[in-house]
């Protein structure tokens, strides 16, 4: 089973992590072992996505001890049928991420390494941010595309622009966690972002929910 390892935050919230390798015939066979329903997914033509779906499932599964009803708010938030535990998720190719918690709302997103976010910073990224984030800077540039996502999907205003959410400085780095504060419509949000290979994930909680979050590593 290609789970590959979970990152716990000492405020309660946990995520874990699925390296997706298996084709769509193994994801559902791994579905089937464990008693979860595959056939609301059979609509999904994309494989890609389909893939995406099946992980999720098998990650509730792992979350929850049994399966579970994924659901998806009119914003498109996911929810979980019959729990109280906040759930957020996050993919990009060959990665599903899964972010839970039960006292509070968390928010994540992953995405690898590559240069296309440098040709689209003006975008998100606001005049004070710019000026500290350097124009080449790739690592730099993703912690801050993906706090700002993770900042979005736990602030739960559909109204919210990136370019409105503002990041405290931050020290870019090849490897490890960073822990930085960011703010939006007066509220201050914790941020944890890890780095590790290819890939960068940032963890989102509101202020005075976001201890320090200890960085992924293989079980």
């Amino acid at each position: 089973m290609p789970f590959i390892h979970e990152i716990v935050n000492s405020d309660g919230s946990f995520t874990a992590v699925w390296s997706v390798n298996e084709t769509i015939d193994d994801l559902v066979l791994l579905c089937k072992r464990r008693g979860i329903d595959t056939d609301p997914l059979r609509g999904t033509k994309a494989a890609a996505r389909r893939s995406e779906q099946l992980v999720e499932r098998l990650l509730l599964h792992k979350v929850f001890g049994r399966p579970m009803e994924l659901l998806h708010t009119p914003d498109g938030a996911p929810v979980v049928a019959h729990s109280s535990r906040y759930v957020s998720i996050s993919h990009t190719p060959g990665l599903v991420v899964l972010a839970h918690c039960h006292n509070h709302p968390v928010g994540i997103d992953v995405e690898r390494l590559g240069p296309r976010v440098l040709r689209v910073r003006e975008r998100f990224l606001n005049k004070r941010e710019l000026a500290f984030i350097d124009a080449d800077d790739i690592v730099g540039n993703l912690i801050a595309w993906t706090a700002k996502e993770a900042i979005f999907k736990v602030a739960g205003d559909p109204e919210a622009t990136m370019t409105q959410m503002t990041l405290d400085p931050f020290k870019s780095q090849n490897a490890g966690v960073v822990h930085f504060t960011a703010q939006y419509g007066g509220r201050t949000f914790g941020i944890a972002t890890t780095i590790r290979e290819d890939v960068v994930l940032s963890v989102a909680t509101e202020h005075g929910n976001n201890d320090e979050q200890q960085p992924i590593s293989p079980n």
